[in-house]
């Protein structure tokens, strides 16, 4: 779940800095202004820092082996969230 919460921040924060790039002040008319405000606010980021210290603190901890499993498995999470936004992006279709 890391790469989640730590990818949905930066791209808050990405987006956040193209409204205000834009000049759009009124932060009520921007279509996702409620998701940028969420992933943007401070409560948000600082869970955020809590799972990354979390997650370097369980590294430090552990053996070598164990470290390899937690590199993959962030990989992994990593490579899903992409292939989810590309999927938003090229508007595509789940069969489901």
């Amino acid at each position: 779940m890391l790469p989640c919460y730590w990818l949905y921040r930066e791209v808050a924060k990405w987006m956040l800095a193209e409204r205000q790039k834009a000049g759009d002040t009124n932060t009520v008319t921007h279509q996702y202004h409620e998701w940028i405000d969420m992933y943007c606010s401070e409560e948000y980021a600082e869970a955020v820092d809590e799972m990354l210290a979390l997650a370097d603190e369980l590294a430090q901890e552990a053996d070598q082996r164990t470290r390899v499993k937690m590199a993959g498995v962030f990989e992994r999470g990593f490579q899903l969230e992409w292939m989810f936004w590309e999927s938003a992006y090229q508007m595509g279709q789940w069969e489901i």
